[in-house]
C-alpha cells in the first residue's frame, strides 16, 4: 500500500500493506523553536523539548520506512509537490 501519513486512522490495502490517510506535516515553529539560540532558561527548555519532539518523530517515521510505509514528511507549503513526487515513485516501483 501507499501510506502517506502517521495518524491515529489506519488500516490495510488489499495487499496487505499499511495504509494510513493523513499526511505527516512538518512543523516549522517546532523547528525553529528546536534551532532557537536560548536566551534565558524557559527558552532552554522549550529548545530541549522541541529537540527531543522532533527526534522522536524521526524516530517513529524512520520506523514506518523500515516496515515498508511509504512515508511522506513535508512542510505545510510542499506538501502538494512532495505528494505528487513520492506517488510517482511508488508508481515507479509498482507499490501502487
Amino acid at each position: 500500500g501507499f501510506a502517506v501519513a502517521v495518524s491515529e486512522g489506519f488500516g490495510f490495502a488489499a495487499d496487505g500493506g499499511l495504509v494510513i490517510d493523513d499526511p505527516v506535516l512538518a512543523d516549522p515553529q517546532l523547528r525553529r523553536a528546536a534551532d532557537a539560540p536560548p536566551d534565558g532558561a524557559t527558552a532552554l527548555a522549550r529548545a530541549v523539548v522541541a529537540k527531543r519532539l522532533l527526534d522522536e518523530r524521526a524516530a517513529v517515521l524512520e520506523r514506518m520506512a523500515r516496515l515498508g510505509v511509504l512515508v511522506l514528511d513535508a512542510p505545510p507549503e510542499l506538501l502538494g509537490p512532495t505528494l505528487v513526487s513520492r506517488y510517482l515513485e511508488a508508481k515507479r516501483r509498482e507499490r501502487v
